[in-house]
């Protein structure tokens, strides 16, 4: 009897197990759900939303007030027009793990691409939250779909946008001049705490500050800022002005502006370039050797700088100073740049500085104007070359195969491949293979 009443237990116990999993019920339109907050970024570091923004984090923030228990849940996000995920999806889904209780708030992170013709409104979304109900009896387990939907709103607005507007373009020679710098405001919304800094080139001078503050700057409306500048060189050069502001979330934007500027009051050709363009390399240290014819009667302690606009970056130059130069004599300043690959086809601006006494022995000092042209070279290996069979046998016939690379840093058009066979080879077949195009890096095989 006492067997008997065990077998009966095990089979309610294994009825119950059977029981629980089947016993699953859908249940739509729940309203146990609230939602409390919809905010980009997180509720303690907010930011705006602003028409182009990729990959922004969009927090919801959702009360449960059930009197169940929930274990996990995820959320579907269905996007208007113009909003994506960040896989490209009008759907964004967001997944929460843990126990979840009565009362209990939690936020779901949905990254949001906001697309650039958008405009600044509000747009409607719909959140359907879904998650899995359990009610637990003696004898078994019951498993709820809870599935609530939920209207949201994305709320879009301006971006500031400050850019230089215009600025003046000539320094007067050892005097100080008034220097303008208009800046404008040509995005949507309010710019704040705006900060204005002018790095000056060598050879430029600044009376007084070098940086301003603006507290605020609505859309479309511009600021006028007067320096007092002035040079010490004779043909201007190159500066820069860099533009800090935020926008109302406290989110910083950072712009970066390169001037150039001519001195005004004095007339200098006493010294030219023997080539106004160079070419250098792409991805590669390229060594020069630049030539400056003098015109000038002659001068004394001559010495040459270079100064290469950015991104290029000078790695050295030579520091020689030549004594005694008389008209018509030609200087050289020697020096390594290097450009990364991916300017190739751009041309920069950059100054060779030149010092040195006049026959008064008045110190003379001027800037002349070169171009740096970016370009690319192509560099072809062959390599992994195989001959099938190996080894072969007097009077069999060959089959070669390798693989052709281009280590330059431009693309090489129209590649054709040939073997020419040596005293004791015959070419049975066509030793011709056409590649066509041969981009830097991409390995090739051929047969």
């Amino acid at each position: 009897m006492k067997k008997n009443f065990h077998k009966i237990i095990n089979i309610v116990l294994i009825s119950t197990i059977v029981f629980t999993f089947l016993n699953i019920v859908p249940v739509y339109g729940s309203g146990d759900f609230e939602i409390i907050s919809v905010v980009w970024g997180d509720i303690n570091s907010p930011i705006l939303a602003s028409p182009g923004d990729k990959g922004l984090p969009l927090r919801i923030y959702i009360r449960f007030n059930g009197n169940y228990e929930i274990n996990g849940l995820y959320g579907l996000l269905s996007l208007p027009e113009g909003f994506t995920d960040i896989y490209g999806n009008r759907t964004a889904i967001s997944f929460y793990y843990g126990q979840i209780y009565g009362g209990s708030i939690i936020g779901l992170t949905f990254w949001i691409n906001v697309g650039e013709n958008l405009s600044k409104g509000d747009y409607h979304a719909e959140l359907e939250i879904k998650c899995l109900k359990y009610t637990r009896s003696l004898y078994e387990t019951k498993v709820t779909k809870i599935s609530q939907k939920m209207d949201i709103t994305l709320v879009i607005i301006g971006r500031p946008n400050i850019v230089l507007e215009k600025c003046s373009e000539t320094i007067s020679y050892l005097s100080y001049s008034k220097f303008n710098i208009a800046i404008k405001n040509n995005g949507t919304s309010a710019a704040y705490d705006i900060y204005v800094i002018l790095n000056p080139a060598t050879g430029l001078l600044i009376s007084g500050t070098n940086k301003w503050y603006i507290e605020k700057l609505m859309p479309n409306k511009s600021y006028l800022i007067t320096a007092r500048l002035r040079s010490l060189t004779t043909e201007g050069g190159i500066a820069s002005i860099t533009i800090i502001y935020k926008d109302l979330s406290g989110r910083m934007y950072n712009n970066t502006y390169y001037i150039g500027w001519k001195t005004s009051g004095i007339e200098s050709t006493l010294f030219t370039p023997l080539n106004k363009t160079v070419e250098i390399l792409g991805g590669f240290f390229t060594e020069l050797r630049l030539g400056i014819k003098a015109k000038l009667k002659e001068a004394y302690n001559i010495s040459l700088s270079l100064q290469v606009q950015p991104p290029l970056q000078l790695i050295s130059q030579s520091k020689k100073i030549y004594g005694y130069v008389k008209e018509n004599d030609i200087i050289y300043l020697d020096a390594i740049i290097y450009s990364n690959e991916a300017y190739i086809g751009r041309m920069f601006k950059s100054l060779i500085t030149i010092e040195g006494l006049d026959k008064e022995g008045k110190l003379y000092r001027e800037n002349v104007e070169i171009f740096f042209i970016v370009i690319g070279i192509t560099r072809i290996v062959i390599f992994d070359i195989k001959s099938t069979p190996s080894p072969a046998p007097k009077g069999s016939t060959l089959l070669l195969s390798a693989t052709v690379l281009n280590k330059g840093t431009s693309l090489l058009k129209y590649v054709n491949v040939s073997v020419i066979p040596s005293y004791w080879f015959t070419m049975v077949m066509n030793s011709y293979t056409y590649i066509g195009d041969l981009p830097p890096n991409s390995p090739t095989p051929f047969t």
